[in-house]
């Protein structure tokens, strides 16, 4: 009932009371078998933030049901909506940190929509990953990103060479590749790299800019290593930081 009158409200175009009643009729379902029914209607009525909301109660009552996470997944790849897609994998592996897809999914959109160079969360999980299955080029690949992304490449260079040359081939793997070996300053790897990318609809923003992030650290002078200091620095600077 509650379901039929937010069509009634929606008819009379009246979003606040149809998102309202369908909220109530969410929060009223009696289960599973409800949340489906409300499902199948919302996509009847073509209704796309009542599904996306219905998606979400679903996931988060019954993570089990694969294809409500899938479908949402597909729905926010589809938009090119990377936030809402940390938040999915954020929930999914909160409600069940078993399953290393979640955490592995998780780690690497996070780093991928982060311009963060510091060693964060996300990065450790994807280290561990790596370190816990390194035969895996998923995993051998986001902990490459990782350390790419914090100013390491030349530490991720030696685990993507280390890949066989099918593992590195598939095309949704070739953006970050050419991030790498961009940041390494390997520019005919990088242009292999690029050679194998999907089209961009099949691209995430934040991976449709690798490429080009890529190419731009190629002509970037290397950072200067940092110099030891002197033993007067050293004192110098040792003082003030005893007396705070």
């Amino acid at each position: 009932r509650l379901a039929f009158a937010a069509r009634v409200a929606g008819a009379r175009v009246n979003a606040a009371l149809q998102n309202e009643l369908w909220t109530a009729a969410l929060g009223t379902a009696a289960g599973l078998r409800d949340l489906r029914v409300l499902h199948r209607l919302a996509v009847v009525w073509r209704w796309n933030d009542q599904i996306e909301s219905t998606l979400w109660v679903i996931v988060r009552a019954a993570p089990g049901e694969a294809w409500a996470h899938q479908t949402l997944f597909s729905h926010y790849r589809g938009k090119g909506d990377t936030r809402n897609l940390v938040s999915l994998m954020a929930a999914l592996r909160d409600l069940d940190p078993t399953v290393p897809r979640y955490r592995y999914d998780w780690a690497l959109l996070s780093v991928l929509s982060s311009p963060s160079t510091a060693w964060t969360p996300p990065k450790e999980a994807l280290e561990g990953l790596h370190r816990a299955e390194p035969a895996n080029p998923n995993y051998a690949t986001g902990y490459a990103f990782a350390l790419a992304k914090s100013g390491r490449a030349e530490e991720a260079v030696p685990l993507m060479d280390a890949l066989p040359e099918e593992p590195r081939a598939p095309p949704a793997r070739a953006p970050y590749l050419a991030y790498i070996y961009g940041q390494a300053r390997r520019a005919e790897e990088l242009e292999k790299a690029i050679a194998l990318q999907p089209t961009s609809d099949r691209l995430l923003p934040e991976e449709r800019m690798l490429a080009t992030l890529g190419r731009e650290a190629l002509n970037r002078p290397l950072a200067p290593p940092p110099k030891p200091a002197a033993a007067g620095d050293a004192e110098s600077t040792a003082e003030p930081a005893a007396a705070s």
